[in-house]
């Protein structure tokens, strides 16, 4: 393994880890007021966090739809912990906060790809049709 394959895999473990942490903080930042407890809000992000950080390391192959459950389901479980030690238990509300993070992440994600993939389009089509690339 030479030294650049080395920096790429320290920066890919980075950027898995800061994008997990981002995500996390926006799963905190979603139920932050529907929770009793606001000084343990950061169990909820820390427990998805560690779930998808722990999920992309395990030798099993599992698919990208049962990992991000998984994760959510993890956040999950701490609100409703977090809600029975307040007393003021409201699981249905959790769930549908779980759910919304759950297809709001995969719209949030997609948007991006989206817009790069029409940047793309966009520049290739203005590229070739200005005649300062042949199409191949």
């Amino acid at each position: 393994m030479g030294e650049l394959d080395l920096y790429y895999e320290i920066v890919l473990k980075i950027d898995l880890i800061l994008q997990n942490l981002v995500v996390a903080y926006c799963y905190c930042y979603l139920v932050k007021p529907y929770m009793n407890n606001k000084r343990r809000l950061w169990a909820v992000g820390a427990a998805y966090a560690i779930t998808m950080i722990f999920l992309k390391y395990i030798p099993y192959y599992i698919s990208n739809f049962i990992a991000y459950f998984i994760g959510v389901a993890a956040g999950f479980a701490v609100m409703l912990l977090l809600d029975f030690k307040s007393g003021k238990v409201k699981p249905f509300q959790k769930m549908f906060l779980a759910c919304i993070f759950f297809s709001v992440r995969w719209l949030a994600l997609a948007v991006p790809l989206n817009v790069w993939e029409f940047m793309d389009r966009l520049l290739t089509k203005t590229i070739v049709g200005n005649g300062v690339m042949t199409q191949i």
